[in-house]
């Protein structure tokens, strides 16, 4: 099959963790690894199967969905904060899901894992974070749960 943009290149086309790659990275099929190509300067080539399912799109341009990005990501030692970073906008966008994170999960098991996120704020090791992105210690246990509707 043909190319895909994937990695910290797929990062910075879903827009999450302000990753800026130094490098292309594309992912090929492993049957590129038989021919002989130049691969450009400042061009990483990964080679793996690439199902429709992990397949998006940026316009014209073919990437990996956030989901596999993430993974290829966590799986390539990509450094935790940007990680952390890019997996909190992924799960509040609804980019991604925690269950698809497998890889994630496990190179941000050193580092509490994977937050909690709900619609509205970021839940994080007993931090709670707003919208606005102030953080406040957490909810207080013997306090009555907040009334419905918000």
């Amino acid at each position: 099959g043909a190319g895909v943009f994937s990695h910290e290149t797929a990062l910075a086309g879903h827009g999450l963790a302000q990753v800026l790659p130094a490098r292309v990275h594309l992912t090929v099929s492993p049957a590129w690894r038989r021919r002989r190509v130049t691969v450009p300067e400042g061009v990483v080539l990964h080679y793996a199967v690439v199902g429709e399912d992990a397949r998006g799109w940026l316009g014209p341009v073919p990437l990996t969905t956030a989901a596999r990005a993430l993974n290829d990501c966590a799986r390539e030692g990509l450094a935790p904060d940007l990680l952390l970073l890019a997996v909190e906008q992924a799960l509040r966008r609804g980019l991604a899901t925690r269950g698809e994170l497998v890889e994630v999960a496990k190179a941000l098991e050193p580092y509490g894992g994977i937050p909690r996120v709900d619609s509205d704020r970021l839940v994080t090791r007993g931090v709670v974070a707003g919208a606005g992105g102030a953080a406040a210690s957490g909810p207080d246990p013997g306090a009555p749960p907040p009334a419905a509707g918000g």
